[in-house]
């Protein structure tokens, strides 16, 4: 399993929720912002593969999410992944599914990214013409593994009310992941009688069963 793959589950369709509201000075290029990311979790992962060996995976949990934050808004994922449900559930519910999710997905990283070997990775710049004031960015990369598979990947990115890139939608090789996200969760709502609190407790297990449906 491949490191770009893991992306994909990271940034998830942002599907319930309107546009934030824009600052009116939108900072950074969003490539640039996912070309940061990109090197600092691939320096990150190294080094500490590096320094640490087979334990490398007790010690990256935190440098990970001190990455992924500030370019992942959880809150809005998880609000996207619950789609309509989202309505009925408290703000107590959502933060906590936030949380699950966020440690669900920290654990998948940490479980997979030990045998992972980056080759090569290509993020494109801005079109000519495109405008920040506008709140909305798609950015493309293309990426290479070790074993010299190519992968094309396509972000769909959203300034918030402070003016900061954010990630809110991903297509892997054609798969909208966050589509995918979002049917899992309609379907767990169905297999536990529409208990939120249940399909919130039993998210990790239901995520590994949808494992092998998010291969493109």
């Amino acid at each position: 399993m491949n490191i770009f793959r893991l992306f994909t589950l990271m940034v998830v369709f942002h599907a319930a929720l309107l546009p934030a509201a824009v600052h009116s000075a939108v900072s950074e290029d969003p490539s640039l912002v996912i070309r940061k990311a990109t090197e600092d979790f691939i320096d990150t992962m190294t080094n500490h593969q590096k320094k640490h060996g087979d334990k490398a995976a007790d010690k990256i949990a935190q440098p990970l999410l001190e990455i992924l934050e500030p370019v992942v808004d959880f809150k809005a994922i998880a609000k996207g992944i619950m789609g309509r449900h989202a309505q009925q559930a408290s703000e107590q519910q959502l933060m906590r599914f936030t949380q699950v999710f966020k440690e669900w997905l920290i654990r998948y990283y940490l479980d997979s990214l030990i045998n992972f070997e980056v080759k090569d990775v290509t993020v494109f710049e801005q079109p000519a013409d495109f405008n920040p004031e506008s709140g909305r960015a798609t950015v493309r990369m293309q990426a290479t593994t070790g074993n010299a598979e190519n992968y094309s990947i396509k972000y769909s990115m959203r300034a918030d009310s402070a003016g900061h890139w954010k990630v809110r939608n991903f297509i892997f090789e054609g798969v909208n992941i966050g589509l995918t996200f979002l049917h899992q969760f309609d379907g767990a709502m169905e297999r536990y009688d529409g208990k939120i609190d249940e399909v919130i407790a039993n998210w990790s297990g239901e995520m590994a069963q949808n494992d092998k449906t998010m291969k493109p």
